[in-house]
């Protein structure tokens, strides 16, 4: 028995996996802006992993195609999602790592550097190999980067979680190559959703684009040059230096980039400093 909904005067024939309310959701939410095929497409790998679009453990990105001109969905499975079909077989029995490497080559358990790793693996057990499978991501060739060849928000705050998480990945697909076969998630596809969109204009601070769902993400309004002198002038007569305290207290790298919202703040920590200091 089919169950069927009607979008743009077409019947999208699915199985009965999910009920009609829970297919407009997802045509309005997940798949929005996605043809009756893309959907089907959709739904049909999402009964096949057997994973649950409504909890984010797949989904679909829209992304732009050069060679077709337009948008086209992308499905992408989250971490938890490939660990839940690797876990589903049965044979999964756990993992080895993450460790992280620098330069250098040496391997650790823990990635102490504030500079991103150049490599990190891990290694996905199964009950019926006798060795590890491997997978090994390079920060060079998984980093996604803005057009201004910077690291998007998450690569730069968290560099050796986000490329773990890229060699789990391969690990897994690896070690369950029919469960996840063609399957790939947010982290591995987020410089190819970069590097697929058209050139953006020459202009500075380009906008990040969300992994999930492919939106731009509106750059954060900062403080005006004016008030960048004022706050620069309070720090002056706080402290020598007292500027560089000020940037590492709200992770700035100048005053200059202070958040606007965080202006008020900002000069009430300041002033309270300033009196402390006579």
């Amino acid at each position: 028995m089919n169950v069927a909904l009607r979008a743009t005067s077409q019947e999208v024939a699915i199985r009965p996996h999910f009920d009609s309310d829970q297919i407009d959701l997802i045509k309005r939410t997940i798949c929005k802006g996605g043809t009756n095929d893309e959907l089907k497409m959709f739904l049909h790998q999402a009964e096949r992993t057997g994973l649950d679009p409504l909890t984010r453990q797949i989904y679909a990105v829209k992304r732009y195609d050069t060679q077709a001109g337009r948008e086209v969905m992308s499905i992408q499975v989250s971490i938890d999602g490939f660990r839940l079909i690797a876990e589903r077989t049965g044979k999964y029995a756990g993992q080895v790592g993450p460790y992280w490497c620098g330069a250098d080559g040496q391997w650790c358990d823990v990635w102490l550097n504030d500079a991103p790793p150049v490599a990190a693996r891990v290694g996905v057990l199964r009950s019926d190999f006798k060795e590890p499978c491997w997978g090994v991501a390079r920060f060079k060739s998984y980093a996604q980067t803005k057009k201004d060849g910077t690291p998007t928000r998450m690569w730069a705050v968290m560099p050796d979680v986000m490329l773990a998480k890229c060699a789990e990945s391969l690990a897994l697909r690896k070690g369950f190559p029919h469960e996840l076969s063609g399957l790939y998630t947010s982290d591995e596809m987020g410089q190819a959703i970069a590097d697929d969109r058209p050139a953006a204009p020459a202009y500075e601070n380009v906008p990040d684009y969300d992994v999930v769902t492919g939106e731009v993400i509106p750059p954060v309004a900062t403080i005006t040059p004016e008030q960048a002198k004022m706050l620069t002038k309070m720090c002056n007569e706080v402290a020598e230096g007292f500027d560089e305290s000020f940037c590492n207290y709200f992770g700035i790298k100048s005053i200059a980039d202070l958040p606007s919202k965080e202006l008020q703040r900002a000069t009430i920590a300041i002033g309270k400093k300033k009196g402390a200091a006579k």
